[in-house]
């Protein structure tokens, strides 16, 4: 976390950051390490240059692919964060964790 934790991130396809981010994103998801959930949710508007459609988004992805463990976070984002953008993102996150047949609002 702390090596993906850096200013000024470049994930454009090709630079080590996009490589760092993409590959250590999933490995969070998987890992379903919460205590990243802040790192992701402060660089949800981080993509890999094309900014379309929202899978560019690596920091997304992970969150995403943490499940369930990631709905207090998610939820507080939604109601406190206040950059408009990440909190658009964060509801893109929450309707694909409400996909899953196990997570029920």
């Amino acid at each position: 976390m702390s090596a993906m934790d850096q200013p000024n991130l470049d994930l454009t396809g090709g630079t080590p950051q996009f490589f760092l981010w993409h590959y250590g994103t999933k490995l969070l998801g998987e890992l379903k390490a919460v205590e990243a959930m802040d790192l992701l949710i402060a660089n949800f508007l981080q993509h890999d240059g094309s900014g379309f459609p929202l899978n560019h988004y690596p920091a997304l992805g992970g969150a995403i692919h943490m499940g369930e463990v990631a709905l207090p976070k998610l939820q507080s984002a939604l109601k406190e964060h206040p950059d408009r953008y990440i909190r658009r993102h964060v509801v893109f996150a929450l309707l694909s964790l409400g996909e899953s047949p196990r997570i029920k609002f």
